[in-house]
């Protein structure tokens, strides 16, 4: 099926909001505030001193962080928890790129697993943002379309459940 009526509230919904941000009068100005205050917290940020260590202890915190959300993600499997899950794995990945040079045949390949991963969990939250905004566009009720729509989607999230588990069973030991 085409989805065509739930794609045309969407368009519809988007025309509205860019719209509403394009029309905002100071948001040249917004924009380059955020920036400033972005490279003010950048410049103040202290990295002379970092040793080895406390490398390796960032590591092993965000690496039990992530294996606690993905336990916490089976046991109570909501899209929350599995985005909690997504953006510890993606922290335990930025860690590991700083390791890749050290030890590329191992780190490489954990890396790889942990793109993999978090992929997989993005596309998981994305199909619940789908649904959830699906939901918003239709204060009326849903129809045909809209139940096929989040039958597809939680078949989709099932798979995409099964390989994190299987990809998070062998990344977090």
């Amino acid at each position: 099926q085409s989805f065509s009526a739930i794609r045309q509230k969407f368009v519809e919904s988007h025309k509205k909001i860019e719209h509403q941000v394009l029309n905002k009068q100071n948001i040249a100005d917004e924009i380059i505030h955020m920036i400033s205050q972005s490279r003010d917290r950048l410049i103040s940020w202290k990295l002379s001193g970092i040793n080895i260590f406390q490398l390796t202890r960032g590591l092993e915190a965000v690496y039990k962080k992530g294996r606690d959300a993905m336990k916490l993600a089976y046991l109570n499997p909501t899209a929350e928890n599995f985005h909690i899950w997504r953006k510890w794995a993606k922290y335990f990945l930025y860690h590991l790129r700083l390791f890749k040079p050290v030890w590329p045949r191992v780190f490489k390949p954990l890396a790889k697993e942990l793109q993999t991963l978090t992929e997989n969990l993005g596309y998981d939250h994305d199909l619940a943002q789908l649904k959830i905004h699906t939901l918003i566009n239709n204060p009326e009720g849903c129809g045909e379309e809209e139940t096929l729509l989040f039958e597809l989607i939680k078949k989709r999230q099932n798979e995409l459940r099964s390989s994190a588990r299987l990809l998070g069973e062998r990344l977090y030991l």
